[in-house]
This record gives C-alpha cells, sequence and structure tokens, in this order.
C-alpha cells in the first residue's frame, strides 16, 4: 500500500518551450517526458523532428537544463532507426547514468497510401521517400520496444 504523505502541497513552477519549430516540415514533438539526474540536471526526452502525430520520420531527441529549466541545450538525437521512432522515456540509474526507452512502429499499416491525398505534393514526395525505408526487413530487424543507457 502506497502511503500519500504531503497532501495538499502547494508546486510553484513556470512553464515553458524547451524546444520548438513550428513552421519547419520537422517542427512537430510529442510525447515528452522529464527526469532530474542526481546532480540535478534536468533531462528532458521526446519523438521529434517528426511531421505529425503518426508520420515516417520520428526521431528520439533529448535536450539538458543545468538551471532548473530556464535554459536548454539544443536537442540532440540519440535515436533514428529507419522506422518511426516513438514515446521517448527517461530513469537516471544514479551517478550520470541514464536509462531512456522508446518504441518504434511499422506505421505502413496506419498512413497506408492515404498520405497520397495530401495536398502538398512536396509533402507527399517526403513521405515516400521516408516509406521506401520501411522494407519488411526493416520493421521484422527495428519495429518493437527499446531500451538504452548511457555509460
Amino acid at each position: 500500500m502506497i502511503e500519500l504523505t504531503q497532501a495538499n502541497q502547494v508546486v510553484e513552477a513556470e512553464h515553458g518551450v524547451i524546444f520548438a519549430m513550428p513552421d519547419d516540415f520537422f517542427g512537430y514533438c510529442g510525447w515528452p517526458t522529464a527526469a532530474r539526474m542526481p546532480d540535478g540536471t534536468l533531462v528532458a526526452a521526446a519523438s521529434g523532428l517528426r511531421n505529425g502525430h503518426v508520420c515516417p520520420f520520428g526521431r528520439t531527441i533529448m535536450s539538458f537544463s543545468e538551471d532548473d529549466g530556464k535554459t536548454w541545450t539544443s536537442p540532440r538525437v540519440i535515436n533514428d532507426s529507419s522506422l518511426d521512432d516513438r514515446d521517448a522515456g527517461l530513469l537516471p540509474l544514479g551517478g550520470e547514468r541514464l536509462l531512456v526507452s522508446w518504441f518504434t512502429s511499422d506505421i505502413r499499416t496506419h498512413s497506408g497510401a492515404t498520405y497520397e491525398q495530401m495536398p502538398d505534393q512536396e509533402r507527399v514526395e517526403r513521405w515516400r521517400a521516408a516509406f521506401a525505408r520501411y522494407t519488411d526487413a526493416a520493421v521484422e530487424r527495428c519495429v518493437g520496444s527499446w531500451v538504452r543507457s548511457s555509460e
């Protein structure tokens, strides 16, 4: 049984944006998570540099803040499989070690040929090129849930 010992505690927080490129083709980010390392560093990870909620471009990105979130590093791509990398998770392991989780999906079953109906032909061409990487062999090799730890 879990016992709540600090009910009704007031937390003061400022909200802000870590990373934004709203006018860029790859400006969509989703499903963020954040963690605090033992030394106080904040780490944020997300599925980023995407074109939409479901798209073939997702990459796992990570940013760091050493001033309680006032400023952040530019995001670094830490994973870019040939599939859509989604839903990054973070778990500090002690010291400077960090565990990152994510999953990949075969979005051919979700998007099918519907992307061909998008009005923006440049977008259609970019999606078509990305889907060319979605071979059955690549899906078999990459689809699933993954974890990676820092050294």
